[in-house]
């Protein structure tokens, strides 16, 4: 498994975004048990590659997990 390491900046946008990973895995009817893990990852990696500039947050998050979710099934 793929070692992620975070900013601390990063760090504060997954806390204060984390229901973002529960949100998404109920919008696509995903388990939450089964797709929770990657779907966090997702949501670290969003916050890693995050620019304000170009969307909000959560937009960008739906986006990155979604493609790791694609990517696994």
């Amino acid at each position: 498994m793929e070692v992620i390491q975070i900013t601390d900046e990063a760090r504060k946008l997954v806390e204060e975004n984390h229901n973002l990973v529960y949100s998404f895995l109920y919008k696509y009817h995903l388990d939450v048990e089964e797709w929770y893990d990657l779907a966090a990852i997702g949501l670290c990696k969003a916050a890693n590659t995050y620019n304000n500039d170009k969307s909000g947050f959560s937009t960008y998050a739906y986006k990155c997990m979604y493609t790791i979710i694609i990517m696994e099934k």
